[in-house]
């Protein structure tokens, strides 16, 4: 069936489309810098983990955080009296901060 090819080849196009602009997004942040002009880029990993489902999935932080020069964030819930990973929040992230409930 061409049809599933033809579309996962139309999404890997307009994944690489994007990565190619943010990547030119942060390439002018950082011709910035010898000017005074320092910027610190984060954003969210995503969404698209399931770490409680019964088949659990743990998705790799997404664009735009997973553009080399951003800082991903995750997201953490409370468990008891600490805080561990959201349960719906992608991994391999630098930072994690509140994200249920706040």
């Amino acid at each position: 069936d061409f049809a599933p090819d033809a579309a996962a080849s139309e999404a890997l196009v307009a994944f690489a489309q994007n990565l190619r602009a943010f990547d030119a997004l942060i390439e002018f942040l950082e011709a910035q810098a010898p000017f005074g002009r320092d910027a610190l880029v984060v954003a969210a990993s995503g969404n698209e983990s399931r770490h409680a489902d019964s088949q659990p999935a743990a998705i790799s932080a997404g664009l735009p955080s997973a553009s080399q020069g951003v800082e991903a964030i995750g997201a953490l819930e409370r468990f008891g009296a600490e805080f561990r990973l959201a349960a719906f929040s992608n991994i391999n992230v630098d930072l994690c901060a509140p994200g249920v409930d706040i």
